[in-house]
């Protein structure tokens, strides 16, 4: 199993992102950190699905226009991904950050 930070992504502005895909072999739990650095709350959205990008569907949402407060952050802890999962992150404005990293060392 992966161990560590696995993924530190600074998100563009309307735009769903890529954030981490799990490698092949087995299914584990991630935790996820959501970072607003804005003075000014914003929306972000969190998605984990069965394949790439281009794959998601609107079902695989966990979060969906969440308000994420002014300097605030906000972290999802076990979250399940079987291999080749991606997890998929948007904001609606910039300076927001996500991280993905492993539930357990």
């Amino acid at each position: 199993m992966p161990s560590g930070l696995l993924a530190a992504v600074d998100i563009e502005a309307g735009v769903d992102t890529l954030i981490y895909q799990a490698p092949g072999g087995r299914a584990f739990n991630v935790n996820i950190r959501i970072c607003n650095r804005n003075s000014f709350d914003v929306h972000i959205r969190l998605a984990v699905t069965a394949g790439n990008l281009e794959d998601l569907k609107a079902a695989e949402y966990n979060e969906y226009d969440t308000i994420l407060r002014a300097n605030g952050n906000i972290e999802r802890s076990g979250v399940s991904v079987a291999q080749y999962q991606s997890i998929i992150g948007y904001s609606d404005t910039g300076n927001v950050s996500f991280q993905v990293g492993s539930a357990y060392p």
